[in-house]
């Protein structure tokens, strides 16, 4: 597929993964609350953690920013994830990050904790990669990177370039496999 341009203004940030606590998805609807009315989140997915996280976006009164429209299979993910300024994905503990992986290939950027598998995906120029210090610092990160990224169309484009170089370069099965094999 071609790479995603990242042009104009664009409020649409998306997100996917199974709804269990340490993905995160919490800290992204929190940090969507602190940013401009106008920015969105979908946050595609289901999972025990479903309740708690429409619970809190009712609390916060972000039924009109945040859905929760369940699965996206990867045919249509892959036709989807064009229209997003960026990819949410504030994971607490991940192995590796297969979504995130799929973003950058498609050239959309990501915003990320600097933790685990993310970390070892990107760079600094190929996501926004976040330190997560405490919780209300990683809060305010996110918030601060999708209010950004939504308007800043050349810092976007830049990590979409970018992004999609690294995954074109290091998301190859060989490359994956020679960086997760051990030596003993």
């Amino acid at each position: 597929r071609p790479r995603a341009r990242q042009e104009g203004v664009n409020r649409r940030f998306g997100a996917l993964g199974r709804f269990v606590d340490y993905k995160g998805f919490d800290l992204a609807i929190e940090a969507l609350a602190r940013t401009p009315e106008t920015i969105t989140l979908d946050i595609f997915g289901d999972g025990a953690e479903r309740p708690r996280l429409e619970a809190l976006i009712q609390r916060l009164g972000l039924e009109d920013r945040v859905s929760l429209p369940g699965w996206l299979g990867n045919a249509e993910l892959a036709e989807r994830i064009a229209e997003y300024r960026g990819f949410v994905f504030p994971t607490l503990a991940e192995a590796n990050g297969i979504v995130m992986q799929e973003a950058m290939a498609a050239g959309v950027p990501v915003i990320t904790l600097r933790w685990g598998g993310p970390a070892r995906l990107a760079e600094s120029e190929d996501a926004v990669m976040i330190e997560p210090i405490d919780r209300d610092g990683t809060v305010a990160a996110l918030a601060e990177a999708m209010a950004g990224l939504a308007t800043d169309a050349e810092r976007a484009e830049a990590l979409s370039v970018s992004a999609r170089a690294r995954a074109e370069r290091g998301f190859r099965w060989s490359s994956a496999a020679a960086a997760w094999a051990f030596t003993g």
